[in-house]
């Protein structure tokens, strides 16, 4: 995000427009990935903790569960730890921290099917595993 609020504010209304054109596409799918590349320091700050769950929610709305995957390769981007919390050890920023708070913040919509494909459905589908 930007420096300003005015900045930021445009460039989410951008981000989001495009977001918007990308779902009427059924062939584009999203990975929910890199956190703290989206909002740096998300777990600082309960405010840019509420903005990457909005974030979120958005896409799924957008493109519907049958069409977002929660990432799983956190093991091969450990190494970008650090924007995502400099307020965590990274012992405790794990896979299982990240996939509590996307359960946690999908969990009041998402019932245990849908959470099933943001989980391993859309990925088995999308790679044909």
């Amino acid at each position: 995000m930007a420096q300003n609020k005015a900045s930021d504010d445009a460039e989410l209304a951008q981000w989001k427009n495009a977001m918007q054109q990308l779902s009427q596409f059924r062939n584009v799918y999203i990975k929910i990935s890199m956190l703290g590349y989206a909002v740096p320091f998300w777990t600082t700050c309960k405010k840019k903790e509420e903005l990457l769950q909005s974030l979120i929610r958005y896409v799924i709305e957008l493109f519907g569960v049958e069409r977002c995957m929660v990432a799983s390769n956190w093991h091969c981007n450990f190494s970008i730890t650090n924007s995502d919390a400099n307020d965590i050890d990274a012992k405790e920023l794990t896979m299982e921290f990240l996939y509590e708070k996307i359960v946690d913040w999908v969990s009041e919509y998402a019932d245990e099917s849908e959470m099933d494909w943001l989980f391993r459905k859309t990925a088995e589908r999308f790679y044909c595993i």
